[in-house]
């Protein structure tokens, strides 16, 4: 999902820093729990307490991602080519193993037990689906294809192509920039546009941050307000109406469903309430204990990895495992064992990035050398459409120095 924060940590405050980890610790951990709460491996007790949807999180998701990568854009100037490997190694350093891990594991349960995947043809075919999902294109127009047991899998072939189109708005320019904007339209459809203004919402956060200076008083009201509003938001089902609303307005304008766009209207409140939490934080003059932003930076590390490694791994364990009569020891048995898979699996996924940059690396070296007559694109330095991420860059460079953590 979008780097890390410890990428972009060395000129960002560091107590915001750690901030935005924790938000992609609770974001992760929010969709793994509403899956096993939702696929049955709570018992009461329990289930009571975790969350039934995840949606909400992706949204932080989408937020975080905007912010983080502006952020980083700014700080290195780094041309097409270091954006574009940056962007492949951070997403198929974890997406690529589990993906293809998943289908294996997927094709096995099927010998082992078809009738519990028999709705799951794209196991029949894993040398079109694999590739078909490696480049995110599961939510084109009308398809609504995802890995069989990644279902949150559908997130990525929004933020995947939200890369993308931001590298176009970055590098290019002139008729160039409208062609390639024109021809990604054409390829995904509708439904990615109305979502985008989610992701946009963090860089433009990342753009105000250190211009719109809050006091510390105000900020932390602000802080509590955006919580407040989000319980809010929930309590009184304000989501679920402008759900319907939604689907209704892009059905008359479209024609067809808008998928998992279908909540835009309230993902625009929640998008708003997590950049207002984010931005009042910044300027809440609050800091995080050293002790606790260790931890935070370490479980942050493996935040992707628990975001994708969950599904399979509940799902094969429900389809593998008699789980009828589930007992809340037995149920916090797997969450452990899930919270130990994430670190072994992550061990190879997002803590062995570098390898995986240094290969992508050399790809792109080499589609450059044959699309770089046809697709030439500008340094970033040299046009107006990053002056927003310049400004901002040069805001910090006078900004006080940030706090240390306690």
């Amino acid at each position: 999902m979008g780097r890390t924060t410890e990428d972009a940590a060395r000129d960002m405050s560091p107590a915001l820093s750690v901030y935005l980890d924790l938000l992609r610790v609770v974001a992760a951990s929010w969709v793994a729990l509403s899956h096993f709460n939702s696929w049955g491996l709570a018992p009461a007790a329990l289930a009571a307490l975790l969350p039934r949807e995840g949606h909400d999180a992706v949204i932080i998701f989408f937020v975080l991602s905007g912010f983080v990568i502006a952020h980083s854009q700014a700080r290195k100037r780094s041309g097409l080519r270091g954006y574009a490997v940056d962007r492949a190694s951070r997403l198929y350093s974890v997406v690529l193993p589990i993906l293809i891990g998943s289908f294996v594991v997927d094709a096995l349960g099927a010998w082992h037990d078809p009738q519990a995947y028999a709705g799951h043809y794209v196991l029949a075919k894993p040398w079109l689906y694999i590739p078909f999902h490696l480049a995110f294109l599961g939510e084109t127009w009308t398809l609504r294809e995802v890995p069989p047991s990644i279902p949150q899998y559908w997130s990525l072939a929004y933020e995947a192509w939200y890369y993308v189109l931001f590298a176009i708005l970055l590098f290019y320019r002139g008729k160039r920039r409208v062609v390639l904007l024109l021809l990604v339209v054409v390829i995904l459809g509708p439904q990615h546009l109305v979502l985008w203004p989610v992701w946009l919402a963090g860089v433009a956060l990342f753009a105000v941050i250190e211009r719109w200076r809050l006091p510390p008083g105000v900020a932390a009201l602000i802080f509590a307000a955006s919580i407040l509003g989000y319980a809010l938001l929930e309590v009184l089902h304000v989501d679920t109406a402008l759900w319907h609303l939604s689907a209704r307005i892009f059905v008359s304008l479209v024609g067809h469903e808008p998928g998992n766009a279908r909540q835009y209207l309230g993902d625009y409140l929640v998008a708003v309430l997590v950049v207002a939490n984010i931005l009042a934080f910044r300027h809440s003059g609050w800091v995080i204990p050293a002790r606790l932003a260790r931890s935070v930076h370490w479980a942050a590390g493996y935040s992707f990895t628990l975001y994708m490694l969950h599904g399979p791994l509940l799902l094969t364990l429900r389809n593998f495992v008699e789980l009828r009569g589930l007992g809340l020891a037995t149920s916090l048995g797997i969450l452990v064992f899930l919270v130990a898979m994430t670190i072994l699996v992550g061990t190879v996924t997002e803590k062995r990035r570098e390898l995986y940059r240094r290969g992508f690396a050399r790809l792109v070296a080499a589609i450059a050398r044959r699309t770089d007559r046809y697709f030439h694109a500008f340094p970033f330095s040299k046009y107006g459409c990053t002056a927003f991420l310049n400004a901002a860059r040069s805001q910090r460079s006078v900004a006080s120095v940030p706090r240390k953590t306690a």
